[in-house]
């Protein structure tokens, strides 16, 4: 009779001893020593509760829990709630199969006996605040770029409102796509992209303006111009400014009467001498312009009258 309730012992009249045919749940089937059949040592081991589980009691050996799972000595659940894990019939075995959004899943490692390997096995939380995973199942947890909000671990949100991230799949990383009016898009440092270094760069408020926040960098505010950090206006009333597209700059292209218009210098890098841009006051009295838009201002003629530096009139009535 079994020591072990559930245990099945049958005779085996040829030989003319009992042989142990089955084990209860929890319990490993020995027959002997390895493959080695020894008639005394035939019992049922009981699997360590807490700290071991076995899938077929009468075909497989009592396996050690994996790091990621919960065992009572004859099944396993996953410690994570959410985690998916499936016997292995073949090897006797839990496999890992899925886990919760914001984990990252730790399986048999390559090259390693399944066997071994499977103590391994568990749904690895991302750091909250710190890290985020795309795909639980594919990808590693990946630091937050520095303009991302991983508050759960599973998604990074825009730290700044209005900027759009999305997932990359077939990376694993979140990618930032477009930053709001009055932000630069930074992907990392020169032309090389550093997934760490995303961000949404904020154009200084009154000092910088920027055209386009996708394509362009924000740009010092012109000699002329006054700057909300995402646009311009002309500091001089009148005057007419338009956006350079290719380059992410404003150029000035008129000026109101009474005003020069200073552009970007000749062989100057637009980029560079576009802060020299500006509708210069011609002096009041003393100077005066012809075409704000051509012409330089000049010094008022000895005898004529220069009062709103737009015009000349005659000193001498009738002239």
């Amino acid at each position: 009779v079994g020591m072990v309730e559930g245990s099945v012992w049958e005779p085996d009249a040829e030989r003319g001893i009992y042989v142990l045919k089955s084990c209860p749940s929890g319990f490993q089937l020995v027959i002997g020593v390895g493959n080695v059949f020894l008639v005394q040592q035939q019992h049922c081991l009981q699997c360590a509760v807490g700290l071991q589980y076995i899938v077929d009691p009468n075909r497989h050996q009592c396996q050690d829990c994996p790091k990621g799972g919960v065992c009572s000595g004859s099944s396993l659940v996953g410690a994570v709630a959410g985690s998916v894990w499936a016997t292995d019939d073949e090897l006797g075995i839990y496999r890992l199969q899925s886990c919760p959004p914001g984990h990252q899943l730790i399986g048999i490692p390559d090259g390693t006996d399944p066997e071994n390997g499977a103590v391994l096995q568990e749904c690895k939380p991302c750091v909250a605040g710190v890290e985020y995973v795309v795909d639980p199942n594919r990808h590693q947890c990946q630091e937050c770029p520095k303009g991302g909000v991983c508050s759960d671990g599973s998604a990074v949100v825009g730290m700044v409102e209005g900027s759009v991230w999305e997932p990359d799949a077939e990376r694993g990383i979140y990618v930032l796509k477009s930053c709001p009016s009055g932000f630069q898009l930074v992907i990392g440092v020169g032309n090389v992209f550093l997934v760490q270094q995303q961000h949404c760069l904020q154009c200084a408020v009154g000092l910088q303006y920027i055209v386009d926040p996708n394509r362009h960098q924000c740009q010092d505010c012109p000699k002329g111009g006054v700057c909300s950090g995402s646009s311009l206006v002309g500091a001089v009333a009148g005057s007419v400014w338009a956006t350079d597209d290719e380059l992410g700059i404003y150029r000035l292209q008129s000026c109101p009467p009474g005003h020069q218009l200073i552009g970007i210098p000749d062989g100057t890098d637009p980029e560079n001498g576009a802060v020299l841009q500006e509708c210069k006051p011609c002096v009041a009295g003393v100077e005066y312009v012809v075409d704000p838009n051509r012409h330089q201002c000049q010094e008022c003629p000895k005898g004529g009258v220069c009062s709103d530096g737009s015009a000349v009139v005659g000193m001498v009535e009738g002239s």
